[in-house]
């Protein structure tokens, strides 16, 4: 009888079949797992995708004003009052007529509705950067899953 080396199981005996990795015959991943994996794979890599071409769709479409704007920030207006219709009281002191002063002219400069739907498209791309990256991340892990990793 052959002589058992250091570490050897203990079966004395060596088996050329177990010595070979042979392709789909792994006993501790079954084929039903491995089907389940590729299914997963896709169904994460598909919802990836979609996401983001939902994201450019929808910004598309919100850039060319086919849709109008999600509104995050909206503007407090008061009905028949606006920036320049106020006027200076000169019962003030300088400091705060100065500042109403630059209120004024920054509100006819810059109208109040257009800084509000520059930071409603500042929000929008915030939220479609992130959903960017999390539909890239879906279709990483679902092509890893594929690939069998």
């Amino acid at each position: 009888m052959k002589q058992l080396t250091k570490g050897a199981i203990s079966s004395g005996v060596e088996c050329p079949l177990h010595m070979r990795k042979v392709a789909g015959s792994n006993p501790a991943l079954p084929t039903t797992y491995k089907n389940m994996k590729k299914i997963f794979g896709w169904i994460i890599l598909i919802i990836g995708i979609l996401v983001i071409v939902w994201g450019i769709w929808t910004s598309y479409q919100i850039f060319t004003g086919q849709i109008p704007v999600y509104e995050v920030f909206t503007s407090k207006t008061i009905e028949g009052t606006s920036l320049a219709d106020t006027k200076i009281n000169l019962n003030l002191p300088m400091e705060e007529q100065i500042q109403q002063i630059i209120k004024d002219q920054i509100g006819q400069i810059i109208p109040q509705e257009s800084m509000f739907k520059f930071f409603n498209l500042g929000a929008w791309w915030i939220f479609m950067m992130i959903l960017m990256l999390g539909g890239g991340k879906l279709a990483t892990i679902g092509v890893n899953l594929l690939k069998g990793e």
